[in-house]
């Protein structure tokens, strides 16, 4: 397991790939040459290639929505397994509770008090999931201020934590939604549509998840996840509403809980993931694309440390330090 501790935390970190994201000056490779197996094996084993924080390729993020009573049993799992969460609650529904029907389901949904939440989710990041749960894509720009901006604000002075981050309500937005967050200064907006894949997106304002938590496809594709070995950043990333744990399970024989536990112990124990926030993800990969890869140096002009493997060396490369790959020097 490898979670965002102190040191990691600086880097509200995600998933790319080798080249993906560094703006890439110089030729390439020379063409018309047939490799054998073994040259191949030898240049993979001198490879330059970018980490997460740990030096790991593969991470896993989770993120919930509403902020809801069961969140806190999600932190209680989380913490057991060095799991990170990002929870997205509406903040003007704080206090209050009622049934609810959900998907053919009758579910109980009751929210800490304005008075918890100054500590609530303390260790956790908080994204924004606006005010009162409302369609982003359907508002003008002074109600999408309120229901963002302002509430931003509020969240803020109530726990210290800025958002940094949009789980987008009911997955409504469009380019010009995207274009106001960002003024907000948010830098990942969290859609509901689900990738089934490991990727990260090209804009991390439109960044699908790997899959909803509840998906009866999710402890196969997460076993797959872990199985893979790649030199390309992953992420596997689940996402859903902590009162829908409550629910029947879609997998026979089974409880939402118990499988949202055993996936946090499956990875969490794992020594090739790195377990962060959603804002962690997003901090580091948007770092890593700021800087500057050619055949013969990697820079890294971002303001942000970035790790990366050089053959066995691991490398922790500090903002304006240039790595030159000929001699493994680090020019200041």
């Amino acid at each position: 397991m490898k979670t965002g501790t102190a040191a990691l935390a600086l880097c509200m970190a995600a998933v790319l790939t080798v080249f993906s994201g560094c703006s890439t000056a110089g030729g390439g490779e020379a063409g018309g040459t047939v490799s054998t197996a073994d040259e191949k094996e030898d240049r993979r084993e001198m490879e330059f290639y970018l980490t997460y924080p740990d030096y790991n390729t593969k991470a896993f993020t989770v993120s919930y929505d509403d902020g809801t009573i069961q969140d806190k049993k999600v932190m209680s799992l989380a913490k057991k397994y060095g799991v990170a969460v990002t929870f997205a609650p509406n903040t003007r529904w704080w206090g209050t509770s009622g049934w609810m029907d959900h998907e053919g389901y009758r579910v109980w949904v009751q929210r800490p008090t304005a008075g918890e939440i100054p500590h609530f989710y303390d260790g956790f990041e908080i994204a924004s999931h606006t005010a009162t749960h409302v369609m982003l894509a359907e508002v003008d720009d002074a109600t999408i201020k309120q229901e963002v901006l302002d509430d931003m604000d509020y969240m803020e002075k109530l726990t210290g934590q800025r958002a940094i981050g949009m789980c987008y309500p009911g997955n409504s937005y469009n380019e010009h939604v995207i274009k106001v967050l960002k003024e907000y200064g948010l830098i990942y907006g969290r859609s509901a549509a689900v990738l089934y894949k490991y990727e990260l997106p090209e804009d991390f304002m439109s960044w699908l998840p790997t899959c909803h938590d509840a998906w009866e496809g999710c402890p196969e594709l997460s076993d797959k996840f872990l199985k893979k070995n790649t030199h390309r950043l992953l992420c596997f990333y689940i996402w859903g509403h902590a009162y829908e744990l409550d629910k029947p399970s879609l997998i026979e024989g089974t409880t939402r809980w118990g499988n949202l536990e055993a996936l946090f112990k499956k990875m969490g124990e794992a020594d090739n993931v790195w377990c962060a926030t959603n804002g962690q993800i997003a901090s580091y990969v948007l770092a890593t694309r700021g800087c500057e890869r050619t055949d013969d140096y990697f820079l890294n002009k971002s303001s942000m440390t970035v790790y990366a493997m050089h053959g066995d060396n691991q490398l922790e490369i500090a903002p304006g330090e240039k790595y030159i790959f000929a001699d493994g020097s680090i020019e200041k």
